[in-house]
């Protein structure tokens, strides 16, 4: 009999309930033994799907798993994986790492001192038609990199079991850190380091709705990204090269590539994984994650997305946030 991973999910609110559970429970080498969350109705609930035992704080569930799954509201990550790491547990923080580089040094450095690791829920990374363009890239199939653009955005629907994405002080922003958390990582995964930008949000003080971000990369690349918690843009990313054009969709799993003037082909990735087709393309991205994070812990491999990683992001993000200016909008400019 196969010995399974035992696992604590540190958090209980929609991303649990409608991604992370449905794959845990899905493996027979992983056992979820612990659901953790500060409201016990809600570790209750998930604990009645799994056999887990529910608890209201992590020190009191810390004897019951090897390795951890934190989501909870973002300023919590810190200190949660923290606890959980200087415990001797394994990992796996959802996106943004932490709200501050600050916090995620000292993250890092519980990791080290524990030897226990940190992976970031960078899912992005695990679409498999994102994964097909950092091969295309490699391969230099466009040429040089001369620009790029992303336009991603949906009228907020996300059914949150709380109420902290709306507070600048729990979520540390608004669509920025959220989406763009996820956006930005790709981007630096894809096109390298970023040596200029020009950030401008409609916060005024509370949490951005909508921002817009214009990029030069270390490279020479230019970039331009858009990103709504209030309209529904196109979500996918154009790449324009010294030879041609790519087109990445991700809700449709699909890369474009144009070459030389001619469309070479529109390849649609597979939504396949061993116990049938995926629920969604998002559904898809979290088991992936979930098979490589499980593979590392088994072979002691490092994670695609480790703590150094994670922390690139929340760099950029607090840059943007450091550099922040204004949107224009007419209704303001007029008075």
């Amino acid at each position: 009999m196969v010995e399974r991973i035992k696992i604590g999910i540190v958090g209980c609110g929609a991303v649990t309930e409608m991604f992370h559970f449905p794959a845990l429970l899905a493996r027979e080498d992983l056992q979820v033994t612990a659901v953790i969350d500060r409201n016990l109705v809600r570790a209750k609930i998930l604990s009645q799907q799994s056999g887990a035992q529910p608890f209201s704080s992590v020190l009191d569930a810390m004897g019951s798993f090897d390795a951890a799954i934190v989501a909870l509201p973002h300023q919590l990550h810190a200190s949660a994986c923290i606890e959980l790491l200087e415990a001797g547990k394994h990992v796996l923080v959802e996106k943004p790492m932490a709200l501050s580089t600050q916090e995620c040094e000292d993250m890092n450095a519980a990791a080290a001192r524990s030897g226990k690791t940190i992976t970031v829920g960078q899912m992005r990374r695990f679409c498999p038609a994102v994964s097909a363009a950092k091969i295309f890239l490699e391969n230099n199939l466009i040429g040089e990199i001369q620009r790029f653009h992303i336009l991603e955005g949906n009228v907020f629907d996300w059914p949150a079991a709380s109420d902290y994405f709306l507070k600048k002080e729990t979520s540390g922003g608004g669509v920025l850190i959220d989406t763009g958390a996820h956006t930005f990582d790709m981007i630096l995964w894809l096109f390298g380091e970023v040596h200029d930008l020009d950030y401008r949000d409609d916060s005024f003080g509370g949490v951005e709705a909508d921002c817009e971000v214009r990029l030069k990369m270390a490279n020479g690349a230019e970039g331009y990204v858009e990103l709504s918690r209030t309209r529904n843009l196109p979500t996918e990313l154009v790449v324009e090269g010294s030879r041609g054009r790519m087109v990445v969709a991700y809700k449709p799993n699909q890369v474009t590539l144009e070459v030389d003037g001619k469309k070479i082909d529109t390849f649609t990735m597979p939504t396949r994984y061993p116990e049938g087709p995926a629920k969604s393309i998002w559904h898809l991205m979290i088991v992936r994650q979930l098979d490589h994070w499980v593979e590392c812990l088994k072979s002691g491999a490092p994670a695609l997305v480790n703590g150094t990683e994670g922390m690139k992001v929340v760099a950029f993000i607090e840059r943007c946030y450091k550099e922040r200016k204004s949107l224009v909008f007419p209704w303001v400019d007029s008075f």
